[in-house]
């Protein structure tokens, strides 16, 4: 692209840093590039980046497009220069639900296991299903299992698997 003149003339500069998925290594990458530069856009790749450089990208007004998050947590009229290029794992959930209902065709009410990770965003996850089921499955039974996702692996004393 900058060999054909950029865009508008102006030539593109890509720069990486590796957080390795640690939040402290994002907000020092993000404040050194807001500290350094003249950024059209800062774009973070995870979940776990985002709160942490969105708060500081958005009060300096730089655009942080294409987050990879499902996540609505902590940016929604919060953060308007924080763009998700996702669905939200709310939406997700419901077309996921909305689906199985529209395709159910076995006689009785379904059954629904729910494994959640015991943790904010699988709570968030659980009550856009709980929203979902009661819409699009009114007659469903749902049992819930709760589950640690620092666990190494599910075991038969988790009553699954792995």
């Amino acid at each position: 692209m900058n060999a054909s003149g950029g865009i508008a003339g102006r030539r593109i500069l890509v720069e990486v840093f590796d957080d390795a998925y640690a939040a402290d290594e994002t907000v020092r990458h993000v404040g050194q590039l807001i500290g350094d530069g003249d950024w059209f856009a800062v774009t973070t790749s995870l979940a776990s980046s985002l709160a942490s450089s969105a708060e500081s990208l958005g009060a300096a007004c730089v655009p942080h497009p294409l987050v990879l998050s499902g996540t609505t947590e902590g940016i929604a009229g919060v953060q308007p220069f924080t763009i998700p290029w996702q669905l939200t794992f709310a939406t997700e959930i419901e077309l996921a639900i909305k689906h199985s209902a529209e395709s159910w065709n076995e006689p009785g009410a379904p059954r629904v296991a729910a494994l959640v990770m015991d943790n904010d965003f699988g709570q968030g996850l659980l009550t856009a299903a709980t929203a979902a089921i009661e819409q699009f499955i009114p007659d469903a039974e749902v049992v819930t299992v709760l589950h640690d996702p620092a666990a190494y692996a599910l075991t038969t004393e988790n009553g699954f698997v792995a």
